[in-house]
């Protein structure tokens, strides 16, 4: 990977989070942290939905108990 490319990234994504893979992937190596950062990433951006999906069932779920016991 490019120096100056991953320097820039650094600044946009920010040195403290990058060095997090760093230290848990026990690499210096660019090219692995930057993989890494996309992979979780995506990972991340696929449970987005299941995870919203989640919460409103739960928060609606909860609503309806609540509604339900206090209306008695």
């Amino acid at each position: 990977m490019n120096e100056k490319l991953y320097e820039q990234l650094e600044l946009s994504i920010s040195k403290t989070r990058l060095d997090e893979y760093s230290k848990i992937l026990k690499t210096q190596d660019k090219k692995i942290i930057f993989t890494y950062y996309i992979l979780n990433s995506e990972i991340a951006k696929s449970l987005y939905i299941p995870l919203q999906n989640l919460e409103v069932a739960l928060r609606n779920s909860i609503h309806n108990t609540l509604t339900t016991y206090y209306e008695t």
